[in-house]
């Protein structure tokens, strides 16, 4: 990392501004794991979200609860609370952790996109393994691959890590203008035109079909009421991904193509840190547009309620015992 980054840098951070992102990824971090982890139940339980549909939210979710347990819990908060890292022998393992679970979560929204206006336009495609899961895995394997070579094929330059930076001032291949920009691009811009076209792509076909629809219409092919749950899930977890990314990717189209300082200031202090975001909103988001996550709540919410206990149901039982042994019991 050049000195006059890392100078810009910490003339921006401050303990306050480490403060603020400290509460920001505190507050809502634990109600967020555990929504994961009831996601993971209801799978287990709910036969219907073990559909080869459903994969790719499920490999979303886990990614993001991968993230948030070997990344932002261990060190991210600890930076935020000490404004320093542990060690600088971690720092290879952070930044590159940090990229490889971001880019296949991206990737992963991408196919989410892709996927959905498959299954709702063309759904006579069966359900196999080739299908679904076949591009995840190898999305996941795109994105490690890419990771592991450019990382072992750039190594680092003496003192390049800095414990008092963000992910210790960035990966080892930042040092080569050419890889960085290819990586944003396979990594960053891909991903985020496939989800933007995809979805326009999506929600057009949806109201054009809507505002044609004819006489005989419902017998036709075209049977988007039954998946508009995948819909409605989808834009629910691509909106928050939108809210979070596409700031930090246009402010990196103007700086590709425009000033080199534009908006410096908030993008390091700030725009670089939304992804944590994502990793936390999404599981709220997934209960919210899941039929059978939230049928699990109000299922055990119900047998709570009725649940008999305590000494006034001990003693209705006992009363209706005895009276009905004994006729004459009053």
């Amino acid at each position: 990392m050049s000195n006059d980054t890392s100078s810009s840098i910490a003339s921006l951070e401050t303990p306050l501004t480490r403060t603020i992102k400290l509460i920001i990824f505190s507050v809502p971090l634990g109600p967020s794991l555990l929504c994961s982890l009831y996601i993971f139940i209801c799978v287990i339980h709910e036969r219907q979200l073990r559909r080869r549909a459903n994969h790719v939210m499920i490999a979303i979710i886990l990614i993001d609860f991968l993230n948030l347990m070997s990344d932002l819990i261990p060190i991210s908060l600890s930076y935020f609370y000490t404004g320093h890292v542990r060690s600088l022998s971690i720092c290879l393992y952070w930044v590159t952790g940090n990229y490889t679970l971001q880019g296949i979560s991206s990737w992963l929204m991408a196919w989410a996109s892709i996927d959905r206006y498959l299954l709702i336009f063309f759904h006579r495609l069966r359900d196999t393994f080739l299908r679904h899961d076949v591009p995840i895995l190898g999305l996941c394997a795109f994105v490690v691959g890419w990771y592991i070579t450019v990382t072992f094929t750039h190594s680092c330059r003496e003192n390049w890590f800095d414990g008092t930076q963000f992910l210790c001032g960035g990966p080892c291949f930042a040092s080569s203008t050419v890889i960085l920009t290819v990586d944003w691009i396979l990594i960053v811009l891909l991903p985020t035109l496939v989800i933007v076209a995809f979805n326009i792509l999506l929600l057009g076909r949806v109201i054009f079909q809507k505002c044609r629809r004819r006489p005989g219409f419902e017998g036709r092919s075209f049977t988007w009421r039954k998946n508009r749950k995948l819909l409605i899930q989808l834009l629910a977890i691509i909106i928050v991904y939108f809210i979070t990314q596409l700031p930090l990717a246009i402010f990196s189209i103007v700086r590709l193509f425009g000033p080199a300082d534009f908006l410096l200031d908030i993008s390091l202090i700030w725009l670089f840190y939304t992804p944590y975001l994502i990793y936390i909103i999404i599981p709220f988001a997934y209960i919210a547009t899941t039929k059978e996550c939230r049928k699990q709540i109000c299922g055990w919410q119900r047998r709570v309620a009725i649940a008999p206990t305590g000494p006034t149901y001990r003693l209705k039982t006992l009363t209706k015992s005895m009276a009905t042994n004994n006729p004459d019991y009053r």
